[in-house]
Order: C-alpha cells, then structure tokens, then sequence
C-alpha cells in the first residue's frame, strides 16, 4: 500500500490552486469582455425582459357612400387576454374559458403552462362572451378593447369594400386599396414588471397614442347599390346561374354608381366563407364578350367609313373564311335583306364579320386599343386583370374575323362596360372611378377625384350613329325586353360559350349578358350585367335584358326623371305634353285575381309569377309613377299559415320612418332602422314568417334633387 508523502500533497494542492487561478482568470476576462464590449446589448436585453410592449391599434376610417350614408365603420369589442404567470389553476382556467369562447381546452392549457407574462385568449369577442368571462373573475385573465370592423349593410357591396384581418389591416377591395389611409398609425403602451408580469409600482410607463385613419367617400350610391343586389339575387335564383354581375357607372364621369357579384360573402365573417366567394368577378374574370362586342366593331366600321348606316346588305346567314362556316345565331336559314342598321338590330354575324373583313387587323386592333381593351382600367381596385387579346403578329384571320363577333377575345365586366360607357359620352372614355374623395376626422377634404379622360375612342358623330343603332336594337330589336315604357334607352345583347380548358368550347355553357345606357336624354347611367352558365334560357336578350329593364324602372323613379314627352301629330301641337302617368295603387296581400283586375281597370297591363295566392310584391313599387298600358308584374309567393306566436312581416317600401314603426308595431315586431327618408329596402322581405318580437331591419333614403 503507497503512502501519501507532504511532497505529493503540496503537489496537488499546488495543482488545485493553479487550476481555480485560471479559472478566475477566465471567469474575470469573460466579465471584462461583456462589460467593455456587449454593456449596451446587456443593458437592452435586461430592459427589454423587464418591459411590457402592446400595440394600440388605431381607430380605421369611416367608408361612406356618395351621399354620406355608412359602409363601413370602426367599433369597439372585447379581447381577452392571459398573464399565465399569474394564473392559480392553469387547467381549470383554461376549462371555464374554453367553455365560452368554443376553444380546444387541452391547447389552450398547454399554452397556459409554458408560462409568461402575456398570451392572447381570443381577439374580438361578442358582448355575451365578454359578460361571461367578467362574472367568472379569473385570477390572470383579463379584457381589453380593440378596434373591429363593422358593415352596417351585411353583405352589401361586399366586393367593393373588401374586409379586414384580425389585426386591424386591410385584406381585400376598398380596405386594401386604401389601406394606408384607412388603417391609421398605431400606438403603444409600454410598462415594466417584475418576472411575474405585475407592473412595478415605479417602473417606466409610456403611452403613444394611436392616429386614427382618415375616412373615404366612395362613388357608389347605396340606394342604387341596394336595387342592384336585390335584382341580382332574383336573377340568381331564377336563372340558376353559376355566377353574375352588374356594375352600374355614371358614363359621363366614369363614376362606378354599384358593383355587385353572386357569389359573396359577409365582410364581418369572410374567413367562413370560401375565398371564391371574395373573388370580384366584375374586375377578375375574364370572358369572351360575343355580340356585345359588336358595338366595338360597328363604331370602328363606322368611323373608318367603311360602312355607312344605309349600306344594304343581303345576309344568307353565315360567312365563310379560311374554308370555316360561320353561321348567324339564329341557324342561317335563307337570306335576308336589310341596311346596316337592320343588321346590327339582328345581331347578324354575317354583317359584322364583313365589315370588319373590311376594316383590316390593324384598324381593328387601334380600336380595340382605343377602348382599352387587352388592359387594365386602373380601377382603384385590387385583383384586377387586363384581360385576353391575341397578339397582332399572331392573328390568323379567322382569328381576326371571330374577334369581330366577340370571339377569340376576353374581356371583364367592368372593360366592356368602360367601353360602351364612352358611346354613351360622346365617344369619351373615362377612367372607371370608385372614390370620390378622402376626408380628415374633421371632415376637411384631403384629396378629391375629379373625373378623368383616357382618350376619344370614337368621334362624338360616331358615337351619335352608335346610339342611334343601338336605341334601334332595344326598341325594334333583340333586346326588346330591355326597354322601358316611355324612356329612350339603348344597348346590346350578348351570348357566348363558355371557353374550355384546353381549347374549343365546353357544351351547353353559355355567358348571357347585356349592356346598355340610359335614358338618352339624359343618360345618367350605363350598366353591365353578366349571367355566367345559367340552367335553362341562356340568350342574353331573354335574361340579361329583363333585369336591366327591372333595375332601371327604379332607378328612373329614384332619380324622379319623367317618361319624354311624346311628338304631337300635324294639328295637335297643343297635345304635345308628357304622357298620362299613373301611380300603381296598393295591391298587396290581396289575392291574385283581385289585384289583376284593379290594375286592369287603372289601365295597366299585369303579368304574374310566383305561383302563390296573395300578391307578396309588385314591380314597379306601389305608388310608382308609370304610363297608361304599362306593364306590373305581380309576385305571389306560396306561403305557409302562420302558426301561434308567429306573424307576417308587412311590405314598408316607400313608408316614412313613423309609418314603418307604425305598422312593424302592429304586426308585433321590433324595428332597427338604418338611415333616413323613406324606405327602400327591407331585412327579411314583405311576406316572410317571423316569430313575434323579432327585429325586422329596414333600410332609409332620401331621393337625390332631379
């Protein structure tokens, strides 16, 4: 057995020493180091540990129609917060608030015991959640205030507005597009608390408040945005299309008046809708127009002087070129006789494609270009395509001959509206506008927009021609059931297959359309209207048209513009007055056989649908202003018998504010309403079964001056 000598043992004391020495020495240069080198980023860390940073977001801007009524708003809700540093019971808390807000309880407890000094819960809560939460009085949790966002009108102009994500920024339409003027500048609140979280009682606290954002006037009228929609979704529902679209413009300003696209959403709820549904057909979708374009090709003609109104033409019903048949719409049975004016009324392929033959691709394409086709109209959207044109080097001639009848061409809503817009205007084309001005909270205007000019597409003498054509195709021609008794309006139908994947055309799929203007007059509006892959009737003349004469019956009376005075005949100058306008009396709720025969014995004509006994609704609107022999269209829907507790809720269109309360009372329901003057619009429809105390939502106006 070895023994330990003293030698060995100084030896290992002295070993031991040297070893602690050295790691002094280290410990000492490492503290050096981060003293003299890094103090500033220690001293950060330490702070930024110590220190509670929240974001204030500010207050979005209001969106207000043109005429002041609200779109869109900011308003205050709850969110609900955790300090899991200070929690008594993570499982327990996390259980109870699981409970309320429908949240997975075994995740929001894991999240809970990784600890720390702040965690989000649930941001924007409902009012009955918050009440919940603030009776149970957690140890740890809290509420605090943030911004949301609320449409007063659900989902109308849905993709005009656009909505907003959770932290306040703007995601699609109006609210991106204008984000950094509507979103504000955000604020903070900074705080210093120990490692649990508290605040200390004399530690830092800086408050920056937010800016509030500024607020925007839109072009778009809401009484006639409301028109729109509710036309729209009848459309819908009659003609089981996949989709549809109307945009309505001031052709004078380039002014978008509505916009409006099936499907939609709800802005306030758009994460439970699909994102098809946020899809603004009316700039994103692109389509081979078919004869409406025509009018494209028609002004051209007419403005290279390649054709003349009064040329005389002998149509067999089609055309041939490069050893390709093209045949009229109507089959191409026999020949025809007629002008040019005739051919276009007819929608003649035949006519169209020869002119257009005449004109040659380079002409075609300067008009295609001078009404901006094949290019975005910077409409202050976002999404917006610029369309499908062929390249000029790489157009064949069938190609070029088919792009004359609205072939071998897309285009979106909004651009063929733009163009037949400037037909309208005297052969001006406007750039599309959808704001009308930003404003400051004080209500000062930062910046306004003035309409502005793209280019003259055609010489205004042209566009006279066209307007005189194209009033000839709604009154004589195939678009007959867009007219309306004693207005001069004018336009074009448009039918169209629907383009395949891979090329050729998908069967039976059609795109209906109608675009026109109107009154002559005056011509405060042009408006396109879409029906894409309807079931049933596809010709754009047998459905598109129809809606336009609906939503334009309205928007007349809603402008209070009078049915033109009729020419007197030789001798009978002191005739020449307007002619006899009769108010539709109230018909509704009585049954089908009683009203036919009032309105008969005023001098209207009554067409009816539905199928129901009563009559449910009346178009045009009791009271409306129409000619003697105008036509009423009486709705009878089939309705169940009410049971007890139940009631029907009654029609209020046209009523004041205290007529409307009037009658809801009687009924026995509960009145919200929105706006003032009279009412144009109402949440659910005249004859829907509701159970008595509910809220029916009614929608108010003023009619704007002649």
């Amino acid at each position: 057995m070895h023994s330990i000598t003293p030698k060995l043992i100084k030896k290992r004391i002295a070993l031991v020493c040297l070893f602690i020495t050295f790691s002094a020495a280290c410990l000492a240069a490492r503290m050096a180091y981060l003293q003299i080198f890094h103090s500033s980023w220690l001293k950060h860390n330490a702070l930024d540990q110590r220190l509670d940073d929240r974001t204030i977001y500010a207050k979005r801007g209001t969106v207000y129609d043109r005429t002041g009524k609200t779109l869109a708003v900011s308003t205050l809700a709850d969110s609900v917060y955790a300090e899991p540093n200070r929690l008594q019971n993570a499982e327990e808390t996390a259980a109870k608030l699981a409970a309320i807000l429908q949240l997975d309880a075994a995740k929001l407890t894991q999240r809970f015991k990784q600890g720390g000094a702040f965690t989000w819960v649930k941001r924007i809560i409902t009012p009955e959640q918050s009440k919940a939460i603030t009776d149970l009085q957690l140890a740890g949790v809290g509420l605090t205030q943030e911004s949301k966002r609320h449409y007063p009108n659900g989902n109308l102009a849905a993709h005009v507005l656009g909505f907003v994500g959770i932290d306040n920024q703007g995601l699609a339409g109006i609210e991106l597009a204008f984000e950094q003027y509507l979103k504000g500048t955000p604020g903070r609140i900074v705080t210093e608390t120990d490692p649990g979280g508290r605040q200390l009682p004399d530690g830092v606290q800086k408050i920056l408040p937010s800016k509030d954002g500024q607020d925007l006037v839109l072009t778009i009228d809401q009484t006639i945005q409301f028109i729109v929609e509710r036309k729209l979704d009848k459309a819908l529902k009659d003609t089981q299309a996949k989709a549809a679209t109307i945009v309505a413009m001031n052709p004078k300003t380039g002014e978008i008046l509505a916009l409006a696209s099936r499907p939609d959403y709800k802005p306030e709820t758009y994460d439970e809708y699909s994102p098809l549904n946020w899809r603004n057909n009316a700039i994103s979708n692109v389509y081979e127009p078919g004869s409406v374009f025509k009018i494209v090709t028609a002004s051209a003609a007419l403005q290279e002087q390649v054709v003349t109104t009064g040329e005389q033409f002998v149509d067999p019903g089609y055309i041939e070129v490069q050893g390709n048949r093209i045949y009229n719409w109507d089959g191409g049975d026999g020949s025809e006789k007629g002008n040019f004016v005739d051919m276009v009324k007819k929608s003649s392929n035949y006519a169209l494609i020869s002119v257009g033959m005449r004109l040659g691709p380079d002409r075609l394409y300067q008009y295609i270009d001078n009404y901006g086709f094949g290019k975005r109209t910077n409409v202050d959207l976002p999404g917006e395509e610029s369309g499908v044109i062929i390249p000029k080097n790489e157009v064949r001639t069938l190609d070029w001959a088919t792009m004359c009848i609205g072939q071998s061409i897309a285009v979106t809503p909004l651009q063929l509206l733009t163009a037949v817009a400037a037909v309208a205007n005297d052969g001006v084309l406007m750039k599309p506008q959808i704001v009308k001005e930003i404003r400051a909270k004080d209500g000062k205007t930062i910046q306004a927009y003035q309409p502005e000019v793209v280019r003259q597409a055609i010489s205004p003498d042209t566009a006279r021609q066209m307007r005189y054509i194209l009033e000839k195709v709604v009154s004589e021609g195939g678009a007959g059931k867009a007219a309306v008794p004693g207005y001069r309006f004018a336009g074009k139908t448009g039918t169209a297959q629907v383009a395949g994947p891979s090329g050729g055309y998908e069967a039976g799929k059609y795109v209906a359309s109608f675009v026109g203007f109107g009154p002559l007059d005056e011509a405060p509006i042009a408006m396109a209207i879409v029906l894409y892959e309807p079931k049933g009737a596809y010709y754009g003349g047998q459905i598109a048209a129809p809606i336009f004469s609906e939503i334009m019956r309205e928007i007349v009376q809603y402008y209070n513009i009078f049915p033109a005075a009729k020419p007197a005949a030789a001798g009978e100058a002191d005739k020449n007055k307007p002619s006899a306008l009769l108010a539709i009396p109230n018909c509704l709720n009585l049954t089908v056989a009683e009203a036919t025969r009032l309105l008969r014995e005023k001098g209207f004509t009554v067409k009816t649908e539905g199928g129901g006994e009563r009559v449910t609704d009346v178009s045009p609107g009791v009271g409306a202003l129409i000619n003697t022999g105008g036509s009423v269209t009486l709705y009878a829907a089939k309705q169940n018998p009410l049971q007890e507790g139940e009631t029907w809720v009654p029609y209020l269109q046209g009523k004041t504010i205290r007529e409307t309360g009037e009658l809801l009372a009687q009924a026995g329901l509960s009145f919200y309403p929105i706006g003032s003057g009279i009412a144009i619009q109402q949440e659910p429809a005249f004859g829907t079964k509701l159970a008595v105390g509910s809220t029916v939502t009614v929608y108010f106006a003023n009619r704007p001056p002649p």
